[in-house]
């Protein structure tokens, strides 16, 4: 992962120290949409982990009457398959009883990214582990749930799990997935 707007992480520490708000606005220094965006998810979600999943270009769908269809993925299906993982993963990881009762989403965000100049189609996550959860549980849950999305990739690069513990990594992480705009952004 690059770093990108390192000004602006010197600037988000310092705000940090000044006052108990993550971010305030400093009237000598204008934002862009993106940079605004992503200092408003830093706030919201206090991210913990960097994800990246790699998506099948196509697969095969097999009918009863025995034929098989190649569909190739687009942004619909990409979406519906990150939702459906988000989901999968909240019901996971939250406690039966909460979950049947508030469906409680872990705090995420992600972008899709890829698809054309010949990068591969890929998801960039930034996900926020619960606290009763531990570190170890959370892994084999995203790892696992790679397994049993249709869309996701199998094997040795299926997932690439970071732990983002300062500052610093929380803003390159939510810049990084920004990158291409506001408008590629998913919440599920």
């Amino acid at each position: 992962m690059k770093e990108y707007y390192s000004q602006h992480v010197k600037d988000y520490k310092r705000r940090m120290r000044m006052s108990g708000e993550v971010i305030n606005k400093i009237a000598d220094h204008e934002y862009s949409e993106v940079e605004k965006a992503a200092f408003a998810i830093v706030n919201r979600l206090n991210p913990t982990h960097f994800v990246t999943l790699q998506l099948k270009q196509q697969r095969e769908i097999k009918a009863h009457n025995g034929w098989s269809v190649f569909v190739r993925g687009d942004d619909t299906i990409y979406c519906k398959a990150y939702r459906s993982f988000i989901r999968a993963l909240s019901k996971k990881l939250t406690p039966q009883a909460k979950w049947q009762q508030h469906k409680l989403m872990i705090a995420n965000m992600g972008v899709i990214e890829g698809g054309s100049h010949g990068k591969r189609n890929h998801l960039h996550l930034v996900l926020t582990k619960p606290h009763d959860v531990s570190e170890e549980a959370f892994r084999r849950a995203i790892y696992k749930l790679t397994y049993e999305n249709s869309w996701l990739m199998d094997g040795k690069y299926r997932a690439d799990i970071q732990q983002i513990g300062d500052a610093k990594a929380k803003i390159n992480a939510t810049f990084y997935s920004s990158k291409k705009g506001i408008a590629r952004m998913l919440i599920a």
